[in-house]
């Protein structure tokens, strides 16, 4: 299994690779469940994603995470960073504790096991195929980190323009 900070790493190389594709992809991000059908950090993103702040969220995560080293993997750190930055603690807390969140909460486990997904970051393309710098290093053994990124995004890509074809 990867770091968590290979999801870090790989997101700049990641936010160009979905540029280039345009109009073929549509990227839906899903918080891969490190620890179990009640991680904090799945909670978070499908809290924000119920609130409509992943976009402008996402990037701001990434960095008190990876580069600030701000630990949100408890339930309270998680809310009472998220209202320091900007988002009211009853609107976040509402969506938290709402129904369809937890629902989809308990759903991640199930669909990352659908997709044989055991590690972050994955890419699933068109529901049928998925990709990782763990799969792609485990079959290619690239030099270097970003040897590794470049080869799963072109792996992405290849996987991509098959789905297209099948269409």
């Amino acid at each position: 299994m990867l770091p968590f900070r290979v999801c870090n790493a790989l997101e700049p190389g990641f936010e160009n690779w979905i540029r280039q594709q345009g109009d073929r992809i549509v990227v839906r991000r899903v918080h891969f469940p490190y620890t179990g059908p009640n991680d904090p950090e799945a909670h978070l993103y499908l809290t924000l994603e119920a609130l409509g702040k992943v976009d402008q969220m996402h990037a701001k995560i990434f960095k008190a995470v990876h580069v600030d080293r701000i630990r949100l993997n408890k339930d309270e750190a998680i809310i009472d960073w998220v209202a320091k930055n900007g988002i009211d603690r009853a609107t976040f807390l509402n969506a938290w504790n709402s129904f369809g969140v937890n629902t989809k909460l308990r759903q991640l486990a199930r669909i990352t096991a659908a997709y044989g997904i055991d590690s972050a970051p994955a890419l699933v393309i068109d529901g049928r195929y998925m990709t990782s710098p763990a799969a792609v290093g485990a079959k290619l053994a690239p030099r270097d980190r970003a040897a590794l990124f470049d080869a799963t995004l072109q792996v992405a890509t290849v996987l991509v323009d098959k789905a297209a074809q099948s269409k």
